[in-house]
């Protein structure tokens, strides 16, 4: 099957509490560390790491772990303390790190292959392997390239998300008008709206 992915962009600065799921890490002062010249990758951002070749995971050959769908992510991330000891990672060698939402540097360590398993099937995924305190999946690397036909659709409801084969959002669309409509830029959904203090008669907030 078609691997899952995950993370988005920003750029480094100080200040400002973490995104849920994301580690700030810090320098022997306890300041942020700060890389100048990376590279916006969404919610997460890049910057620089040295390391051997591989990174070997000690645990267990086979964990559970509650993964969270985030719309706000590019890249497909994990923690190496959430990796099975069967894993190898590979280390990062491009000198990109990330930066989350609230500026924070996030170090990537590089990344990994894995299977998935759970009541619905088996499913291989893809990590970058980084400073992170849950492991996310990134909806743009699901639904796969924005110029392609797409590898799957998510949709969600208030009680659950799922991923489907692609196509099935269109044939949704045919049928009924969006309220809002999100669209995709790089590794994001974006929607541009005219903010204001107050309701508009007629209009809902």
């Amino acid at each position: 099957m078609d691997a899952l992915a995950s993370l988005p962009p920003t750029s480094t600065g100080s200040g400002g509490t973490g995104r849920p799921g994301y580690r700030r890490a810090a320098d022997a002062g306890g300041a942020e560390m700060s890389v100048p010249g990376e590279t916006t990758i969404g919610i997460l951002e890049h910057e620089q790491l040295i390391g051997d070749d591989q990174i070997l995971i000690a645990a267990p050959d086979e964990v559970k772990i509650a993964v969270a769908v985030d719309s706000g992510a590019v890249e497909n991330v994990i923690g190496q303390e959430d990796l099975p000891g069967s894993v190898h990672v590979a280390s990062n060698t491009t000198g990109r790190h990330f930066v989350g939402a609230s500026n924070e540097h996030i170090e990537n360590y590089g990344s990994c292959d894995t299977v998935l398993a759970s009541e619905h099937g088996e499913v291989s995924c893809e990590w970058k392997v980084a400073d992170v305190s849950r492991p996310l999946h990134s909806i743009s690397k699901m639904t796969g390239p924005a110029d392609g036909p797409g590898t799957h659709d998510v949709l969600f409801t208030n009680r659950r998300a799922v991923v489907v084969p692609p196509g099935i959002v269109d044939k949704i669309m045919m049928h009924i008008k969006p309220l809002v409509q999100y669209d995709r830029q790089g590794g994001l959904y974006v929607a541009e709206m005219t903010l204001s203090g107050f309701t508009r008669p007629g209009q809902g907030r």
